[in-house]
């Protein structure tokens, strides 16, 4: 199958920008969807779930982080504006 490669001017310097033929509607966009899907090297479930464990802990780590930046913050507001600092 050939592509039909129209060139369109406009890219940097002056340059020609290739822009693929589309008359393949969607019966062509979802073969190409099809193909690019079987190119696809997916990961082992191994690997899934290790990336996945990970994420979870750098989202916990943020989450922390955030909830004592808030208090710190919130500490020295109050003691800005002279308000009793309450701990507990």
């Amino acid at each position: 199958m050939s592509k039909k490669i129209k060139k369109v001017a406009g890219g940097p310097g002056g340059a020609s920008v290739p822009v693929p033929d589309m008359r393949g509607g969607i019966k062509g966009f979802i073969e190409g969807v099809i193909r690019e899907m079987r190119r696809v090297v997916w990961p082992s479930w191994q690997e899934t779930t290790r990336l996945t464990i990970m994420v979870l802990l750098v989202c916990v780590v943020f989450v922390v982080y955030l909830w004592l930046a808030g208090i710190i913050v919130d500490i020295a507001l109050k003691a800005a504006e002279g308000q009793r600092i309450n701990l507990g």
